[in-house]
């Protein structure tokens, strides 16, 4: 084990162990990922804008890219909602890999790559705004998240390893007001 690895492992323990408590990642949220499909893109009046992972991180979010809402199989299930976490799959560690993207408006009802992993907060639990700013955190949810990778040439992320993701516990007050903080900042647009 690497020195990178036993810091994260004590990080881990730290998280499972916290005296407020800890979840399991699939307890907050439902993690999971899209099949391959066929993109299928047609000018904007006939279509729904799609991302692809890297466009995620563009300050000024914004695509030229339209899949067709008629000739893209199973389009739903592609189709985003405000206030999910996104993570790109597959990259390089301290690359876009990893690094969660909140779903705001100018995510919603738009579609994303298959290599993009949703995670939908169970907002009966924990508040979505909470949620990605806890894993956001660098030195608390990336190590985390990136711990549970696969490959390494190119590594890659999976939603059976992400569902054991300890997430620790707090406040309800407390939750709420980090919540309305990342909401707000998801209000602005450049």
């Amino acid at each position: 084990m690497c020195i990178r690895d036993r810091s994260v492992a004590t990080l881990d323990a730290w998280a499972k162990r916290h005296s407020n408590g800890s979840w399991q990642l699939h307890e907050v949220a439902r993690v999971f990922d899209v099949p391959p499909f066929k993109h299928i893109y047609v000018e904007a009046g006939h279509g729904v804008p799609f991302f692809t992972s890297g466009d995620l991180f563009d300050l000024e979010r914004g695509t030229d890219k339209y899949l067709s809402r008629t000739q893209t199989r199973d389009l739903r299930r592609y189709v985003l909602e405000r206030g999910w976490v996104l993570l790109a799959r597959s990259g390089q560690l301290g690359g876009i890999i990893g690094t969660p993207q909140f779903a705001d408006s100018s995510l919603e009802k738009a579609t994303t790559s298959d290599h993009v992993i949703r995670v939908v907060p169970r907002t009966d639990v924990v508040p979505p705004g909470y949620l990605f700013a806890y894993l956001s955190c660098r030195g608390i949810g990336y190590p985390l998240l990136t711990r549970t990778m696969t490959g390494a040439s190119v590594p890659a992320l999976w939603p059976m390893y992400l569902n054991n993701v300890a997430v620790v516990k707090a406040s309800a007050a407390f939750m709420k007001k980090v919540d309305h903080a990342v909401q707000d900042l998801s209000l602005i647009h450049i």
